[in-house]
């Protein structure tokens, strides 16, 4: 029954998700075609352009890359703003009656709405990373007259060397390279359905009261966000202080624990939260 869940959570959800990743798309072949084209690149490199032609060049320039980055920051915004709503619609407005009468229990229908909301901020997370890379390698090309090609070797050069930097520091200081990118790959797959299932429990805790719902969700997820960064700064303060007293020779160490502290922090954060949801629906739904 998961199955026809999660089938019917992403029937629910995938119209806008692909018209937000079309916008994306539309927004990097925008980029990518303008600083392209042959006039564009003539114009950068030709430096007896007068004034006017170099401030119009300015003009254009600044207003691409502020349509650009407004559509990415819209993409990314409106798909955590519709999972929300959807799942307060689904979950707790007249929309959600039929759900709740299924003969399904309550851990299924919040692991349908967590996976699929999980799978399209990924899917619309990986689309903003290409989509910037694109759109910095296409301006780079064209303010440097180098081809996209010769820009990435020159890129790869740059990481490398950054690469045997990072890995001299820490051999140096004891402490495994390997496991920093254990936790940086952890921190990116846990971070995202971590901060869904905390926005949904903020929701769940909005139904708690009998006015103002909305309103009341948005505060519960103010106070979480407040209560995290609070406590997250107490236990990076304290890690700090521990790091200091062991030597600056430690700092490799308190960068891999503090990594770990956030991500056990807001593991543990998502799972009062789940609880919370879970406990809602089973015990103190009301419809509104």
């Amino acid at each position: 029954m998961l199955g026809k869940l999660i089938k019917y959570e992403w029937k629910s959800t995938y119209k806008v998700g692909l018209l937000l990743l079309l916008g994306i798309v539309l927004a990097t072949l925008m980029g990518f075609v303008i600083f392209q084209a042959p006039m564009w690149k003539s114009m950068y490199r030709d430096s007896s352009i007068d004034e006017v032609a170099e401030v119009l060049l300015n003009v254009a320039s600044v207003f691409s890359i502020l349509i650009y980055v407004l559509l990415l920051v819209g993409a990314v915004y409106g798909i955590y703003i519709f999972l929300v709503v959807h799942f307060y619609r689904s979950m707790y407005k007249s929309e959600g009656y039929l759900l709740h009468t299924l003969p399904v229990t309550k851990h299924q229908i919040l692991i349908s709405k967590i996976l699929v909301s999980t799978i399209w901020v990924y899917l619309i997370t990986i689309a903003v990373i290409v989509s910037v890379n694109l759109f910095l390698l296409a301006m780079m090309s064209a303010i440097s007259g180098e081809s996209i090609p010769d820009i990435i070797g020159s890129i790869s050069d740059i990481y490398s060397d950054i690469y045997i930097l990072f890995r001299s520091l820490f051999s140096a200081s004891g402490f495994s390279m390997n496991m920093y990118w254990v936790m940086i790959l952890l921190s990116s797959i846990l971070g995202i359905p971590a901060g869904l299932i905390i926005m949904f429990g903020a929701i769940s805790i909005g139904q708690l009261f009998s006015k103002n719902r909305v309103a009341m969700a948005i505060l519960s997820y103010i106070g979480i966000t407040i209560a995290r960064s609070v406590l997250s700064s107490l236990i990076q303060g304290v890690n700090f202080i521990g790091t200091a007293l062991s030597g600056p020779e430690q700092f490799v160490g308190y960068i891999n624990s503090s990594m770990v502290l956030s991500l056990v922090l807001n593991v543990l954060l998502a799972v009062g939260c789940y609880i919370i949801s879970y406990h809602v629906i089973s015990r103190k739904l009301n419809m509104e």
